[in-house]
């Protein structure tokens, strides 16, 4: 049995910090259907270049990169058509960059994009985090001193720190996903989180 001055008290606390997207990325398809197969794959390839020359327009050549290809074929009343497309992922440094990408990418390649998604990203979430973890120290003291109370005792020093693993937590509102000259986007916010338990010794 621990002694008086031998105990201890573990809590765990959990904070969050609130920040502004100010990135974006976006999850592309090229895609043709035809009648004939290699009709349809070269249509994705002329497709895709011509996406990559209006991607190069509005960001870095290193943030455009082919994630997969697909080919499926389909039968409708006797009649067998071919569909090939090829997903591209893309990044922005900004809302508005994104916004002006997809607007043109849809005047360049009509019918043949298909938008899958789009996620705003934090590039920067170092203060977010340093934030978020201050938070949740809080929170764990705030916790143990409210046990050490109702039994008596106050809280010592500190003998042990665990640092929860952070994670991004999109909370995003969004305005339509409409072809337009112009894509607009509402930024919203996202939260880092983060969580710790610490253990003191009770006095």
């Amino acid at each position: 049995m621990l002694g008086r001055m031998d105990a201890t008290i573990t809590t765990s606390g959990a904070g969050t910090a609130i920040g502004e997207p100010d990135a974006m990325r976006l999850h592309l398809a090229v895609a043709e259907t035809s009648t004939d197969v290699q009709q349809a794959l070269d249509g994705v390839a002329a497709g895709v270049l011509r996406l990559g020359e209006v991607a190069r327009q509005h960001t870095s050549e290193d943030r455009i990169g082919t994630r997969g290809m697909g080919l499926w074929s389909d039968r409708e009343r006797g009649r067998r058509t071919f569909r090939a497309s090829q997903t591209i992922e893309l990044s922005c440094d900004s809302f508005d960059a994104a916004g002006a990408l997809i607007g043109a990418l849809g005047e360049a390649l009509g019918e043949n994009l298909e938008i899958h998604q789009v996620q705003p990203l934090l590039t920067d979430t170092a203060d977010l985090e340093r934030t978020a973890r201050a938070r949740a120290f809080d929170d764990a003291r705030a916790k143990a001193e409210e046990l050490a109370a109702l039994a008596g005792r106050v809280l010592g020093e500190v003998v042990n720190i665990v640092d929860g693993a952070p994670g991004d937590q999109p909370y995003l509102e969004q305005g339509p996903v409409a072809l337009s000259a112009r894509m607009p986007f509402e930024r919203g916010s996202m939260n880092v989180t983060a969580g710790v338990s610490v253990t003191w010794r009770l006095n």
